[in-house]
């Protein structure tokens, strides 16, 4: 099939955990390991502060991806999201 060229059926675990802190915090994580070559392909960990206006997201991702010309990579995201209002964010 030509859609599904390059992409192997592949067996993974995900796992994500969120847990509300205090008033207005959350800590979150999320882990992406691929069974049948035993690596993990992504992880990620963030802390957010919430309130009914907005939520200010700060976010760790380390992506393991080896295909290709994909290399390993690390990255840091700022995320403010304003209710009703819509969001910005920047990778750094």
């Amino acid at each position: 099939d030509s859609e599904t060229i390059g992409f192997d059926d592949r067996e993974q675990l995900e796992l994500s955990l969120s847990s509300d802190f205090l008033d207005h915090y959350r800590l979150s994580a999320r882990w992406l390991r691929d069974i049948e070559e035993g690596r993990d392909l992504r992880y990620t960990v963030g802390l957010s502060y919430f309130d009914e206006c907005f939520e200010l997201l700060l976010q760790y991702e380390r992506r393991n991806f080896r295909e290709r010309e994909i290399a390993p990579e690390n990255a840091f995201f700022l995320r403010i999201n304003f209710e009703n209002l819509g969001e910005i964010g920047s990778s750094f």
